[in-house]
């Protein structure tokens, strides 16, 4: 039962502009013992991509971000 309480190697890249859907999901895969990395804006989201040594293996992102004219940009523009 020791293996379920080891972190895993995955990291998510969670991004929303409300913050108590980012706060919520984080918390839900921290519980899950993901690498979470969260964001509010795209800004912040792609200067945290750029910094992941490990590379980021999922992107959770909200459909509408302010500052993308729409919603796949932030994954073209991310380079993962």
């Amino acid at each position: 039962m020791a293996d379920s309480l080891e972190r895993t190697l995955e990291t998510i890249l969670v991004v929303d502009d409300t913050s108590v859907v980012l706060n919520f999901v984080v918390t839900l895969l921290e519980n899950a013992n993901f690498n979470v990395l969260k964001a509010a804006c795209a800004t912040s989201a792609l200067a945290l991509a750029a910094k992941c040594v490990g590379g980021i293996h999922l992107l959770l992102s909200d459909v509408q971000m302010p500052g993308l004219s729409e919603p796949g940009a932030l994954y073209a523009t991310g380079g993962w």
